[in-house]
């Protein structure tokens, strides 16, 4: 079961009413759009320390790119009485 205060989120509520996953489709789009920029711009060149932060951002993108099919699929069991997550 998701913690109380993990159900807070928005995007758990968004998900726990997406059984067809268009809502995380939808969402996972934009992360990759979003991702995609701040990659391209370190490889078009930027100073060290702006490839840092830059490279920061990206990686935090992945988590979420990697994090939020879980996400959805722990809603989804917990949406469907009597199955329990694993």
């Amino acid at each position: 079961m998701l913690p109380p205060q993990i159900r807070k989120f928005d995007i758990v509520e968004q998900f726990s009413s997406d059984a067809d996953g268009s809502r995380l489709h939808a969402v996972v789009e934009q992360l990759q759009q979003n991702r995609a920029q701040y990659k391209r711009r370190i490889d078009e060149g930027v100073e060290p320390g702006d490839a840092d932060e830059l490279a920061a951002v990206v990686s935090a993108y992945d988590a979420a790119l990697n994090a939020l099919p879980g996400l959805w699929e722990r809603v989804q069991q917990e949406q469907v009485p009597g199955q329990s997550p694993e």
